[in-house]
């Protein structure tokens, strides 16, 4: 999912951009129907395998992050991680 946002460069100049929304890759207790909550869960094989296809989706399409927003959870940090490529977070 995406979405256009407006922002203010430091000289005052208006910038479009698009902020894309990703939820974590499956966890094993995803797969046992558990609720997580706030329980720091990490990424499964499934998950992990997931996330690499979504960075590969957005290498393909030649898109690129300036920054990268994560929950602390270790499922989400993981996954923005891999589908990231090395942005800072």
């Amino acid at each position: 999912m995406r979405d256009l946002y407006r922002y203010s460069d430091s000289k005052g100049y208006g910038q479009q951009g698009i902020i894309y929304l990703i939820r974590h890759g499956s966890t094993k207790w995803n797969n046992e129907k558990r609720i997580q909550g706030s329980t720091d869960i990490e990424l499964d094989d499934i998950g992990r395998s997931m996330a690499e296809g979504s960075a590969e989706y957005f290498s393909k399409m030649g898109i690129t992050f300036d920054r990268v927003f994560s929950s602390p959870l270790r499922r989400a940090l993981e996954t923005a991680r891999l589908v990231s490529r090395g942005c800072v977070i």
